[in-house]
């Protein structure tokens, strides 16, 4: 399972909503059970891993 970390936080995949930004209603979803909408899944393919740490939620 995909799962993501900073520090104490921790981030993990849930069904219905963006893994980066918690949008309800994601477009993009993979293999490995995480789903993203279509703006983080641009950025990620962008490679602009600041504008995707700035759209990270953390709750």
């Amino acid at each position: 399972m995909w799962v993501k970390q900073e520090g104490d936080k921790r981030k993990t995949p849930v069904k219905g909503q963006c893994v980066i930004c918690n949008d309800p209603k994601p477009t993009k979803h993979t293999i490995l059970k995480a789903s993203f909408c279509q703006t983080c899944w641009d950025l990620m393919l962008k490679g602009d891993e600041e504008a995707l740490s700035n759209r990270t939620v953390w709750n």
